[in-house]
């Protein structure tokens, strides 16, 4: 999880987890893993959205790994979704987490792809939507269960594809 200093006269020294914040116009100092982000906006709300660190999405798509990975992507599992990850259609969205809470990534879109890794058989024909929920989330019934059961736009499909072989 990262967290944020943020540094402005409306906010002295306050502490944001989950790389996101709202405030007032002015300038904005903000701290992520020791680096300086100046944010400077004169509308009447601020928005701040860093990149959260590719740890947290590895960490969620790994929960998969032990269970639903078929064995010829056991080894090969963590280093496809650091590439996917890397990849500029996937990039674009997936630090978006739109409407989405208590989570700092796009868990819709990971659920996309993670169907899209089940029909390449990356995972086993034995993860459904409601058991990979189950395992991701703890809840079979978790809101991402039923993005887990549909495929990402075309260009996201098509540029994972060229990863899977």
């Amino acid at each position: 999880m990262s967290e944020m200093k943020i540094e402005n006269h409306f906010a002295q020294g306050a502490i944001v987890n989950n790389g996101q914040m709202n405030v007032g116009g002015g300038t904005i100092h903000v701290h992520v893993q020791g680096k300086e982000h100046v944010v400077e906006e004169q509308a009447e709300n601020a928005t701040c959205n860093p990149q959260p660190d590719k740890k947290s999405i590895l960490e969620y798509v790994m929960r998969l790994h032990p269970v639903y990975v078929r064995q010829e992507w056991q080894d090969k599992y963590e280093w496809l979704w650091k590439q996917i990850l890397e990849l500029t259609a996937v990039a674009e969205k997936i630090y978006d987490k739109g409407r989405q809470q208590n989570t700092t990534f796009n868990r819709n879109l990971v659920g996309n792809i993670l169907h899209l890794m089940a029909e390449k058989k990356v995972l086993a024909i034995t993860a459904n939507a409601t058991k990979m929920a189950e395992v991701l989330e703890g809840d079979a019934n978790a809101s991402v269960r039923a993005k887990l059961g549909e495929m990402p736009s075309r260009a996201i499909e098509q540029a994972v594809e060229s990863l899977i072989g």
